[in-house]
This record gives C-alpha cells, sequence and structure tokens, in this order.
C-alpha cells in the first residue's frame, strides 16, 4: 500500500480527491497497487503529521499563506526526511461558490493510478525526484523534474 499525506489549504478539493482514491481502490486486486490517502488542511498540523511511514508528500503550491507557500514545506519537509519521500507539488483551484458538484469533474478520473504510476517510476529512478510539479486545474499532467 502507498501511503499519502496531501496538504491543501482548500478541504473540498482533498475531500474529493480522497472519493476519488476510495473508487480506484475499491477497483485494486492488490495491496500494493492501494493508496492510503491522509490529508491536512494546515501546514504545521501537515508538517508535524508526516513521518517515515509515508511514502508520498501531495503539496499545494499555493496555501494562500502570506509566509510559506508549497515549496517552503516541501523544503522543511526535505531537511527533515531527504529522499525517503516523493515529493509531488500541485495546484488546485477551487472558488468560493463551488460545490462538490462543480469540484468532481475537475477531480481527475485517473489520479489515483497517475498517483501509483509516478511512485513506482519514482522508486525506481529516485534522482528524477526533486519534486515532480503536478498540476490540477483542468487536467492532469507532468510539468517538469525539478
Amino acid at each position: 500500500m502507498i501511503k499519502v499525506l496531501a496538504l491543501d489549504d482548500q478541504k473540498q478539493q482533498l475531500e474529493c480527491l480522497a472519493l476519488n482514491i476510495k473508487v480506484y481502490n475499491k477497483k485494486q486486486e492488490s495491496d500494493s497497487d492501494m493508496i492510503a490517502f491522509d490529508f491536512e488542511t494546515d501546514y504545521k498540523s501537515y508538517i508535524e503529521r508526516m513521518d517515515d511511514s509515508y511514502d508520498i508528500a501531495l503539496i499545494d503550491i499555493d496555501l494562500k499563506q502570506p509566509d510559506v507557500n508549497g515549496f517552503k514545506v516541501a523544503q522543511q519537509l526535505y531537511e527533515k526526511f531527504g529522499s525517503k519521500l516523493i515529493y509531488i507539488m500541485c495546484s488546485s483551484l477551487v472558488k468560493d461558490n463551488e460545490d462538490y458538484e462543480s469540484l468532481l469533474p475537475k477531480t481527475f478520473k485517473n489520479i489515483a493510478s497517475e498517483l501509483v504510476s509516478r511512485f513506482n517510476e519514482l522508486k525506481i529512478h529516485p534522482l528524477e525526484n526533486r519534486a515532480q510539479l503536478l498540476f490540477s486545474q483542468d487536467h492532469f499532467s507532468p510539468l517538469a523534474h525539478v
């Protein structure tokens, strides 16, 4: 099982991702392809909660806080965990008037399988893992290796 701890200040987006992953897990025959998904909306709680049991740190880039962004959170985690974690940076856009019905189409049908694929790929080629940028506006595609 792949353990993911996600950070996003928009709880609705995280709940949609959790639902997507739950559906994905039901279709899996092997535990090795399943995802255990936890999340936090506060970066301080996220940093405190992160431990060696997690495989992936999924971090929103824009946390809408003046003193911190997702890259700074990733830097703090990297100082503590180094390359033990796979760091995936993402961006989500949730408007104030959106509800689950309008959010679900923005939540990718393939995010869970994409996370598993990226995890397996980066475990094989760990030098490529320095912050894989994945943007989650209306699509899901790798942007760059940093």
